[in-house]
């Protein structure tokens, strides 16, 4: 809580400090469900993590719903990895879970009859994509995951955060 308040001051956040919240979040997810998931977090290295700023808790919506709806419902060897690059002027994280996939997950929320739509997933998209320098991309992208069967075997998202100088 603490952290959450310190960040709030402001719209952004060094990438180290995002870093260090989302493992507190992952953590307290993992011990909420009886560690019932592994996760991981790698980083390039060429990324400087206190000078490099990102939006605040701008990646804790996409992975609240890996572990929501792509990892809880799996019975067997739940992981997310989250990947985090720098290629010229833009970060790139990758939030890649091996859970049941986005279709088999709306299945489940129709059968569940959820009708509530995410506001955090839809303000942060919507959040990342004012910070796009060009307005023909996406800076969200949702892939699914097949094995060579055709069987899901997760979600991978891919956020594209512009380095501002």
């Amino acid at each position: 809580m603490r952290q959450i308040l310190e960040n709030s001051i402001s719209a952004k956040v060094s990438i180290g400090d995002e870093i260090k919240f989302l493992k507190i979040y992952i953590d307290l997810e993992a011990l909420r469900f009886n560690n019932s998931f592994s996760y991981e977090i790698n980083l390039d290295e060429s990324i400087d993590l206190y000078d490099t700023e990102v939006p605040i808790l701008f990646l804790q919506p996409f992975v609240e719903n890996s572990i929501l709806h792509g990892l809880l419902p799996k019975k067997v060897e739940k992981h997310l990895s989250i990947s985090i690059n720098q290629k010229e002027d833009c970060l790139i994280f990758e939030i890649e879970d091996n859970g049941i996939g986005r279709k088999a997950a709306s299945v489940l929320k129709e059968k569940k009859k959820i009708s509530h739509k995410s506001r955090g997933l839809s303000v942060t998209e919507h959040r990342i994509n004012m910070l796009q320098k060009d307005e023909e991309k996406d800076a969200v992208s949702f892939v699914d995951l097949y094995d060579n069967e055709i069987n899901a075997t997760g979600t991978k998202v891919i956020i594209k955060v512009p380095i501002e100088e």
